[in-house]
Order: structure tokens, then C-alpha cells, then sequence
């Protein structure tokens, strides 16, 4: 957990956003919440960033470095 989570969550919480996901506006699971009280996104969102985020490393890594040799 890093302070500027902790800080955006207590923001939200302030502005009666908390508990909502940030991607789709649909509640975040309480059992979610509850293990990472800092969540920005519902189950269903973090999944997909994290799949986006695994398929770009993928292709990162297959993807052969443009080097050029002398």
C-alpha cells in the first residue's frame, strides 16, 4: 500500500465516493474492500487492466530488440 492510495481512498470516503469502482461506477465488493481497503476497482475492472497489463509484457518480451549492429 503506498500513502498516495491510502490518501485517494480517504479522499474518496470523503466525497462519498468510496466503494466505487473508478472504471465502471458499479459498488466494489465489501469482501474486495475488506482485503484491500485501498481498491479503485470492482474485481471485474482490475482483472482487465491486469490482462492488459500481462498482454503488453508479452509482447514485450517476444518482440526482438531493434538494435542495429555496427
Amino acid at each position: 500500500i503506498t500513502l498516495k492510495r491510502v490518501q485517494a481512498a480517504l479522499l474518496a470516503i470523503s466525497d462519498n465516493d468510496y466503494g466505487y469502482c473508478r472504471k465502471c461506477d458499479e459498488l466494489i465488493a465489501f469482501k474486495r474492500l475488506q482485503a484491500q481497503p485501498e481498491a479503485q476497482l470492482c474485481i471485474h475492472c482490475q482483472h482487465k487492466v491486469d490482462a492488459n497489463s500481462n498482454q503488453h509484457l508479452q509482447i514485450d518480451i517476444n518482440t526482438p530488440d531493434q538494435v542495429e549492429m555496427p
